[in-house]
């Protein structure tokens, strides 16, 4: 018996909501605060995580951290609550943050183009899966394959077993994450020039050294030749703002 699409939203929405308060939980909880003066950049395990923890390697003053999603609630109180200095966001989840008038900032967008269709099958998708809370990803998709598919959220991590039980026809996902993913799948570009994630700072880091290092060599790296597999698939590096004379590079 097929389960109606009102009670699969409301269920995998309800799944959502207390996966982000288990990972705001877990992330509170193991917080050392004795982080031995290191610049904290959080992630996921997605392209925009990629790049930003290979330039995190490259910066002794930094440490990069990876999470599951860093578009939930998870993120945002982690962020708040001082366990992490930088977080690599969703433009949506971004906007919702500083609404709230907190001391941080968008330093700029890290990758577009990102956003890729996964289907068992060839054949145009009539419900398609994205994340909970991403409202531009939706966006995305809905500018690829038109508005009249069935869009349903679910966290990040029940988006393949969504589609492996027919529960959806196609899921949207970060372009890293299907490559993984994926043996038999389709895996269709969605392109679209705005960010899919940005860089978001505390604001008494913007003048370090070690954000300004880590800025430069973020910068450095994009314009080298370790991510071509990338750019060949569609998806494009941002340059992020120079930080000025602060770092030691310079």
């Amino acid at each position: 018996m097929k389960v109606k699409n009102h009670e699969i939203k409301v269920k995998l929405a309800a799944l959502g909501i207390a996966a982000m308060i288990v990972a705001a939980i877990v992330l509170l909880g193991t917080y050392d605060e004795e982080n031995n003066g290191l610049l904290r950049i959080a992630s996921a395990n997605d392209l925009a995580g990629l790049v930003i923890n290979m330039a995190a390697g490259q910066t002794p003053e930094t440490q990069g951290l990876r999470l599951a999603d860093c578009c939930g609630a998870g993120a945002e109180l982690a962020l708040e609550a001082g366990v992490f200095d930088i977080a690599v966001l969703c433009p949506d989840a971004a906007e919702l943050f500083l609404a709230n008038h907190r001391p941080f900032v968008v330093w700029g967008g890290i990758v577009s183009g990102t956003n890729v269709l996964v289907s068992e099958s060839s054949e145009a998708p009539a419900t398609v899966g994205y994340t909970f809370g991403r409202s531009s990803q939706r966006r995305v998709a809905a500018a690829n394959l038109g508005y009249e598919v069935d869009f349903i959220p679910m966290i990040t991590l029940a988006l393949p077993n969504a589609m492996a039980v027919g529960a959806v026809d196609a899921i949207v996902m970060d372009i890293f994450s299907a490559v993984e993913i994926s043996v038999d799948f389709n895996i269709k570009p969605l392109p679209h020039p705005d960010p899919t994630a940005v860089l978001v700072v505390h604001q008494d880091f913007v003048g370090k050294a070690a954000f300004a290092d880590f800025i430069y060599n973020y910068n450095q790296l994009i314009n080298g030749s370790e991510l071509s597999r990338w750019t060949n698939e569609g998806a494009s590096f941002l340059k992020l703002p120079w930080v000025g004379s602060t770092s030691s590079y310079y």
